[in-house]
């Protein structure tokens, strides 16, 4: 499975999961997601690895009607899937 670009326009969120993981929240065509491991790549881009992610909803008007430990639990979660793959 290979790394996804983004810009870094599409970050609409970030923090960190309840478990002291970082994350960012995002917006693609696939809906709104949540990853654990990425980082800058310059030129206004970011690598995400795909394995450490979650989708949160389809919609960013959705993900802003979403309470904050939803959130920070999703993220603690991506970042279980990827340590476990």
């Amino acid at each position: 499975m290979s790394d996804v670009i983004i810009d870094k326009s599409s970050i609409i969120s970030s923090g960190i999961s309840n478990w002291d993981h970082e994350y960012i929240v995002y917006a693609d065509a696939e809906g709104v997601k949540v990853n654990t491991d990425f980082e800058s790549i310059g030129g206004g881009k970011v690598k995400c690895c795909p394995l450490y992610e979650r989708v949160l909803c389809k919609t960013v008007g959705e993900f802003r009607k979403l309470p904050i430990e939803v959130v920070k639990e999703t993220a603690y979660q991506a970042w279980m899937d990827g340590a476990h793959s």
